[in-house]
């Protein structure tokens, strides 16, 4: 376990610092603090603790948008065809690895970053068409996972209830407590009925190791 936590902070910090220093041209000193954020924050580090792997897998996404933008700049078909597989791969490899839960933050997260690139550059129709090229290809990959995964929803059906905040403040220290707090969602109350959580479903804490 301790050798798949190594293996991706590398990646983490090793994209974070290529998306930060080679696509954003930000200064290495900066790329590296930004990368150090990044791959030693609380999200990662609390979800390992307790052994929910498939949350790693986020890490990937530095490396993930820098291969997407790095395709764009390329001048050889082939070359950017590559990178667009490869993303494919990394795309596929949430969806085997169990990180279905963070697929819609992955992609929100990717979508931002293309914006947040677009407002430097003024540059975002291709980066987006690859991005969405990426994720069809890695769909396409996991095909035969998908389609196992949803026959198991149909036959073993889950009964998902929606929970409520209590009112706003409940709402606000819920979100502040996320960011940085150490306390569990049941102990604070903050829903209209009682739910148990364990402290990794509320932390998504920000700070140093």
């Amino acid at each position: 376990l301790i050798i798949i936590l190594i293996f991706y902070s590398i990646l983490g910090f090793l994209g974070t610092f290529l998306l930060l220093n080679q696509s954003f041209q930000i200064k290495k000193n900066l790329a590296y603090l930004g990368s150090y954020f990044f791959t030693f924050n609380g999200f990662f580090l609390v979800r390992y603790l307790v052994g929910h792997l498939g949350f790693l897998d986020f890490a990937l996404l530095p490396l993930f948008m820098y291969l997407v933008i790095k395709s764009t700049q390329l001048v050889e078909a082939k070359f950017k065809f590559s990178l667009v597989i490869i993303c494919g791969l990394i795309f596929a490899s949430l969806i085997y690895a169990g990180s279905i839960a963070i697929i819609i933050n992955f992609f929100c997260s990717a979508l931002a970053i293309l914006i947040i690139y677009y407002d430097k550059y003024k540059f975002f129709y291709k980066n987006f068409i690859n991005l969405i090229l990426s994720i069809v290809l890695g769909i396409l990959i996991s095909s035969i996972k998908i389609s196992l995964f949803i026959e198991v929803l149909n036959n073993i059906p889950r009964d998902l209830s929606s929970i409520f905040f209590i009112d706003y403040i409940s709402y606000i220290k819920f979100i502040l407590n996320a960011l940085f707090g150490f306390s569990s969602i049941y102990e604070n109350n903050f829903f209209q009925e009682s739910y148990l959580a364990e402290f990794h479903e509320l932390n998504y804490n920000i700070g140093f190791l």
